[in-house]
């Protein structure tokens, strides 16, 4: 299981190599000049930069390991989290 820790301490291709095979594409949203991309991977929620100009050429910047309520609240009303709680 991948940690914030260890997903902060890998190269940049190495961060997108891994979302790339275990991460799942949850919501796009878009900032300024900014296209902003979602994933989720184990227990993180990721988010991958890209300038709308060189869309998915380079990215520029992938956070991970912020606070679930920070970074999940621009995408608030792009998805629909359906959680199960046993009783």
């Amino acid at each position: 299981m991948m940690n914030s820790k260890t997903f902060r301490q890998q190269s940049l291709p190495e961060k997108l190599k891994l979302l790339k095979q275990f991460g799942a594409h949850v919501a796009t949203r878009h900032f300024n000049q900014y296209q902003i991309h979602l994933y989720a991977l184990d227990r993180m929620l990721i988010e991958v930069w890209y300038t709308r100009h060189f869309f998915w050429k380079q990215p520029i910047k992938v956070e991970a390991g912020l606070r679930p309520d920070e970074l999940l609240e621009p995408y608030l009303d792009m998805i629909h989290l359906d959680l199960k709680l046993d009783q």
